[in-house]
């Protein structure tokens, strides 16, 4: 079975963008650099208004806490058909808004910071939200 692209689930040729940060690096030495790190973000193709919050602990869908910086986004869900029984119900499009907690990179047991922050790379680590 060929490879399938995760993109591939979305109708509407989903968009890929990046979300770049960086975060603290424990070296052999004893120092600590700043490593930039990335991770790749998946969205539908007409999802709008794609927003990044702080970075912090946060609580994914399956109830653990986490620590990454949560994206929001807005999307058109397409039209559907309910059956419930003998009922049956024609829905719309609809709008539908959805928060995804990206986990960022945790740090390394003995590595002095607790992870990215907002203050940058003088304090410590600093998340630098861009899209690629």
């Amino acid at each position: 079975m060929a490879y399938k692209p995760r993109q591939a689930r979305y109708d509407q040729g989903g968009k890929v963008t990046y979300l770049v940060y960086e975060s603290p690096q424990p070296l052999a030495n004893g120092r600590v650099a700043m490593r930039t790190r990335v991770r790749r973000l998946y969205f539908p193709g007409d999802a709008r208004n794609i927003s990044l919050g702080k970075p912090g602990q946060y609580r994914n869908l399956r109830g653990r806490n986490v620590f990454g910086v949560p994206v929001t986004y807005s999307y058109v869900l397409a039209p559907a058909t309910v059956h419930r029984g003998k009922t049956i119900a024609h829905l719309p499009p609809r709008k539908a808004h959805r928060t995804k907690d990206r986990p960022a990179a945790k740090r390394r047991a003995g590595s002095p910071p607790d992870g990215p922050s907002t203050e940058g790379a003088a304090a410590g680590g600093g998340v630098t939200a861009r899209f690629a």
